[in-house]
């Protein structure tokens, strides 16, 4: 497929595995240059490796963050842009709450799922749309894990 994307600069929000390292794939393949970020250190070596090989001449960073953090926030969007370019393509996923029963999780839970699965798009959103309406070009997609939409019920 053809999405008339290629050379463009994509940030993929918690992408060292699972849908967000799909989605990087992806985009490596339609010849954009793929910024990669997880709050996992360990997993971001072999991630971008994968990323890189999906498509040759496609470049490929690779940045520990934690999307729960607005400083982390700031600073992954200026790296980016220092290392490839003004972003043009912003995935915001962040991976999700951890899974748990409702009546398990007290409000420290639910405001730290908050933080992360929308504050982090809200902030990553407002570091990349002013160059993109500068640019007249931008893409932003929203996504996170499923399990926030479907918990754990096994002990009702």
């Amino acid at each position: 497929m053809d999405l008339g994307i290629e050379g463009r600069i994509a940030l993929v929000g918690a992408s060292g595995r699972g849908l967000g390292l799909a989605t990087a794939h992806l985009l490596a393949a339609e010849g954009c240059h793929v910024a990669i970020c997880d709050r996992d250190q360990d997993v971001l070596g072999e991630a971008r490796q994968s990323v890189e090989r999906v498509r040759e001449g496609v470049r490929v960073v690779a940045h520990r963050v934690d999307l729960s953090l607005p400083d982390e926030i700031g600073r992954l969007v200026e790296d980016v842009r220092s290392e490839l370019g003004p972003i043009d393509i912003l995935i915001t996923n962040s991976g999700g709450p951890p899974a748990g029963l409702f009546d398990e999780a007290d409000d420290a839970k639910w405001e730290a799922a908050f933080q992360l699965t929308f504050l982090s798009a809200a902030r990553l959103i407002r570091c990349v749309l002013p160059e993109m309406r500068v640019r007249h070009w931008g893409r932003i997609v929203n996504f996170t894990s499923p399990k926030g939409a479907h918990p754990e019920s096994d002990n009702l």
